[in-house]
Protein backbone atom coordinates (compact mmCIF):
# COMPACT_ATOMS: atom_id res chain seq x y z
CA UNK A 1 0.00 0.00 0.00
CA UNK A 2 0.97 3.60 -0.61
CA UNK A 3 0.37 5.36 2.73
CA UNK A 4 0.80 9.04 3.56
CA UNK A 5 1.34 9.88 7.24
CA UNK A 6 0.96 13.51 8.32
CA UNK A 7 2.77 14.28 11.56
CA UNK A 8 5.77 12.38 12.89
CA UNK A 9 5.29 12.98 16.60
CA UNK A 10 4.63 10.34 19.25
CA UNK A 11 1.56 8.88 17.50
CA UNK A 12 2.84 9.32 13.97
CA UNK A 13 6.14 7.63 14.75
CA UNK A 14 4.33 4.46 15.84
CA UNK A 15 2.18 4.48 12.69
CA UNK A 16 5.31 4.90 10.56
CA UNK A 17 7.04 2.07 12.41
CA UNK A 18 4.14 -0.37 11.93
CA UNK A 19 3.63 0.56 8.27
CA UNK A 20 7.30 0.35 7.26
CA UNK A 21 7.79 -2.96 9.09
CA UNK A 22 5.05 -4.46 6.94
CA UNK A 23 6.74 -3.23 3.77
CA UNK A 24 4.31 -0.51 2.73
CA UNK A 25 5.40 2.51 0.69
CA UNK A 26 5.28 5.20 3.37
CA UNK A 27 5.47 8.94 2.71
CA UNK A 28 5.71 11.21 5.75
CA UNK A 29 4.89 14.92 5.83
CA UNK A 30 6.38 16.72 8.83
CA UNK A 31 6.83 20.48 9.14
CA UNK A 32 9.39 20.35 11.97
CA UNK A 33 12.80 20.03 10.26
CA UNK A 34 14.63 18.26 13.11
CA UNK A 35 11.82 15.77 13.59
CA UNK A 36 11.65 15.16 9.85
CA UNK A 37 15.39 14.42 9.79
CA UNK A 38 15.12 11.98 12.71
CA UNK A 39 12.32 10.05 11.03
CA UNK A 40 14.25 9.95 7.75
CA UNK A 41 17.25 8.41 9.51
CA UNK A 42 15.16 5.95 11.56
CA UNK A 43 12.77 4.45 9.01
CA UNK A 44 12.68 3.32 5.39
CA UNK A 45 10.29 6.02 4.20
CA UNK A 46 10.20 9.19 2.13
CA UNK A 47 10.04 12.29 4.35
CA UNK A 48 8.75 15.63 3.10
CA UNK A 49 9.59 18.64 5.28
CA UNK A 50 6.60 20.81 4.33
CA UNK A 51 3.26 22.15 5.57
CA UNK A 52 0.76 19.33 4.95
CA UNK A 53 -2.19 21.72 4.55
CA UNK A 54 -0.93 22.64 1.10
CA UNK A 55 -1.82 20.56 -1.91
CA UNK A 56 1.82 20.71 -3.00
CA UNK A 57 3.01 18.73 0.01
CA UNK A 58 0.44 16.00 -0.65
CA UNK A 59 1.34 15.93 -4.32
CA UNK A 60 5.02 15.46 -3.40
CA UNK A 61 3.88 12.52 -1.30
CA UNK A 62 2.27 10.95 -4.36
CA UNK A 63 -1.35 11.71 -3.49
CA UNK A 64 -2.54 10.57 -6.93
CA UNK A 65 -1.35 7.02 -6.14
CA UNK A 66 -2.09 6.98 -2.41
CA UNK A 67 -4.26 4.22 -0.94
CA UNK A 68 -4.61 5.95 2.42
CA UNK A 69 -3.77 9.10 4.33
CA UNK A 70 -3.43 9.20 8.13
CA UNK A 71 -3.17 12.47 10.07
CA UNK A 72 -1.72 12.25 13.56
CA UNK A 73 -1.16 15.84 14.68
CA UNK A 74 -2.55 17.08 18.01
CA UNK A 75 -4.28 20.00 16.25
CA UNK A 76 -7.75 19.09 14.98
CA UNK A 77 -7.86 22.23 12.81
CA UNK A 78 -4.71 21.11 10.98
CA UNK A 79 -6.07 17.59 10.60
CA UNK A 80 -9.33 19.00 9.22
CA UNK A 81 -7.56 21.19 6.65
CA UNK A 82 -5.39 18.29 5.49
CA UNK A 83 -8.47 16.10 5.10
CA UNK A 84 -10.26 18.76 3.05
CA UNK A 85 -7.32 18.92 0.63
CA UNK A 86 -7.01 15.12 0.57
CA UNK A 87 -10.68 14.74 -0.36
CA UNK A 88 -10.19 17.12 -3.29
CA UNK A 89 -7.27 14.96 -4.40
CA UNK A 90 -9.54 11.88 -4.12
CA UNK A 91 -7.34 9.86 -1.77
CA UNK A 92 -9.24 6.62 -1.18
CA UNK A 93 -9.05 6.12 2.60
CA UNK A 94 -8.80 8.96 5.13
CA UNK A 95 -8.10 8.36 8.83
CA UNK A 96 -7.34 10.87 11.58
CA UNK A 97 -6.71 10.96 15.30
CA UNK A 98 -9.00 13.42 17.07
CA UNK A 99 -7.79 15.45 20.05
CA UNK A 100 -11.18 16.80 21.15
CA UNK A 101 -14.03 14.30 21.39
CA UNK A 102 -16.55 17.05 20.49
CA UNK A 103 -14.88 17.37 17.06
CA UNK A 104 -15.42 13.75 16.05
CA UNK A 105 -18.80 14.43 14.44
CA UNK A 106 -17.21 17.05 12.16
CA UNK A 107 -14.84 14.46 10.72
CA UNK A 108 -17.68 11.93 10.52
CA UNK A 109 -19.67 14.36 8.36
CA UNK A 110 -16.69 14.57 6.01
CA UNK A 111 -16.57 10.79 5.72
CA UNK A 112 -13.23 10.62 7.52
CA UNK A 113 -12.47 7.64 9.74
CA UNK A 114 -11.62 8.72 13.28
CA UNK A 115 -9.65 7.41 16.23
CA UNK A 116 -10.35 8.89 19.63
CA UNK A 117 -7.63 10.89 21.40
CA UNK A 118 -4.84 8.48 22.44
CA UNK A 119 -4.45 10.48 25.65
CA UNK A 120 -8.10 9.87 26.55
CA UNK A 121 -7.79 6.19 25.66
CA UNK A 122 -4.69 5.92 27.87
CA UNK A 123 -6.65 7.51 30.71
CA UNK A 124 -9.43 4.94 30.24
CA UNK A 125 -6.89 2.11 30.34
CA UNK A 126 -5.33 3.48 33.53
CA UNK A 127 -8.76 3.83 35.17
CA UNK A 128 -9.69 0.26 34.21
CA UNK A 129 -6.37 -1.00 35.58
CA UNK A 130 -7.06 0.59 38.95
CA UNK A 131 -10.74 -0.32 39.19
CA UNK A 132 -10.49 -3.84 37.75
CA UNK A 133 -6.95 -5.24 38.22
CA UNK A 134 -7.80 -8.44 36.31
CA UNK A 135 -8.49 -6.49 33.10
CA UNK A 136 -5.77 -6.97 30.47
CA UNK A 137 -7.30 -4.79 27.77
CA UNK A 138 -10.60 -3.31 26.67
CA UNK A 139 -12.42 -1.92 23.66
CA UNK A 140 -15.28 0.54 24.08
CA UNK A 141 -17.89 -0.25 21.42
CA UNK A 142 -20.18 2.62 22.40
CA UNK A 143 -23.78 2.47 23.63
CA UNK A 144 -22.52 1.22 27.01
CA UNK A 145 -20.96 -1.98 25.60
CA UNK A 146 -17.33 -3.07 25.91
CA UNK A 147 -15.13 -6.01 25.04
CA UNK A 148 -12.90 -6.69 28.05
CA UNK A 149 -9.91 -9.03 28.19
CA UNK A 150 -9.27 -10.89 31.44
CA UNK A 151 -6.36 -13.19 32.28
CA UNK A 152 -7.34 -16.46 33.96
CA UNK A 153 -5.38 -16.74 37.20
CA UNK A 154 -4.51 -19.91 39.10
CA UNK A 155 -6.97 -19.46 41.96
CA UNK A 156 -9.69 -17.52 40.12
CA UNK A 157 -13.25 -18.81 40.41
CA UNK A 158 -13.48 -19.47 36.66
CA UNK A 159 -10.25 -21.48 36.38
CA UNK A 160 -10.95 -25.00 35.13
CA UNK A 161 -14.62 -24.26 34.46
CA UNK A 162 -16.27 -24.89 31.09
CA UNK A 163 -18.45 -22.37 29.28
CA UNK A 164 -21.44 -24.58 30.09
CA UNK A 165 -20.57 -24.56 33.80
CA UNK A 166 -20.31 -20.79 33.74
CA UNK A 167 -23.76 -20.54 32.16
CA UNK A 168 -25.62 -23.00 34.42
CA UNK A 169 -25.34 -21.18 37.76
CA UNK A 170 -25.53 -17.86 35.91
CA UNK A 171 -22.07 -16.84 37.09
CA UNK A 172 -21.81 -14.70 33.98
CA UNK A 173 -24.53 -12.07 33.53
CA UNK A 174 -27.16 -13.11 30.97
CA UNK A 175 -26.13 -10.31 28.58
CA UNK A 176 -22.39 -11.15 28.77
CA UNK A 177 -20.63 -13.50 26.35
CA UNK A 178 -17.15 -15.01 26.15
CA UNK A 179 -16.36 -14.41 22.49
CA UNK A 180 -12.79 -15.66 22.12
CA UNK A 181 -10.00 -17.23 24.19
CA UNK A 182 -6.31 -16.63 23.52
CA UNK A 183 -4.25 -19.61 24.68
CA UNK A 184 -0.52 -19.24 24.07
CA UNK A 185 -0.36 -18.29 20.38
CA UNK A 186 -3.75 -19.78 19.48
CA UNK A 187 -7.20 -18.20 19.34
CA UNK A 188 -10.16 -20.38 20.34
CA UNK A 189 -13.83 -19.67 19.62
CA UNK A 190 -15.33 -21.35 22.68
CA UNK A 191 -18.01 -24.03 22.66
CA UNK A 192 -20.03 -25.36 25.60
CA UNK A 193 -17.30 -27.82 26.60
CA UNK A 194 -14.36 -25.41 26.30
CA UNK A 195 -12.62 -25.00 29.66
CA UNK A 196 -10.78 -21.94 30.90
CA UNK A 197 -7.17 -22.79 31.75
CA UNK A 198 -4.74 -20.83 33.89
CA UNK A 199 -2.98 -18.24 31.71
CA UNK A 200 -5.78 -17.99 29.14
CA UNK A 201 -6.72 -14.47 28.05
CA UNK A 202 -10.51 -14.31 27.74
CA UNK A 203 -12.39 -11.66 25.75
CA UNK A 204 -15.82 -10.93 27.22
CA UNK A 205 -18.54 -8.86 25.52
CA UNK A 206 -20.58 -7.13 28.23
CA UNK A 207 -22.34 -3.98 29.31
CA UNK A 208 -20.25 -1.54 31.37
CA UNK A 209 -22.39 -1.91 34.50
CA UNK A 210 -21.65 -5.66 34.57
CA UNK A 211 -17.84 -5.35 34.46
CA UNK A 212 -17.34 -5.33 38.25
CA UNK A 213 -19.40 -8.53 38.58
CA UNK A 214 -17.39 -10.24 35.83
CA UNK A 215 -14.07 -8.97 37.18
CA UNK A 216 -14.75 -10.71 40.49
CA UNK A 217 -14.82 -14.08 38.69
CA UNK A 218 -11.27 -13.56 37.39
CA UNK A 219 -9.67 -12.23 40.58
CA UNK A 220 -7.38 -14.36 42.73
CA UNK A 221 -9.37 -16.10 45.47
CA UNK A 222 -8.10 -15.94 49.04
CA UNK A 223 -7.00 -19.28 50.41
Amino acid sequence: MHIIVVGAGRIGRHVIEFATKEGHDVFVIEQDKKLAERISKSFDCKVINEDATTGEALNQAGAENADALITTTHDDAVNMLVMMVAKELEIKTLITSVAEESHMHLFDKMGVGTVESPDRLNAQHLYHAVKNPSVKNFLDLGEGVEIIEFKVKKSAKVTGMSIEELDKPKLLPEDARIVVIRRDENFIVPGHNTKLDEGDVVAVLARKEKIDQINALFEEQET
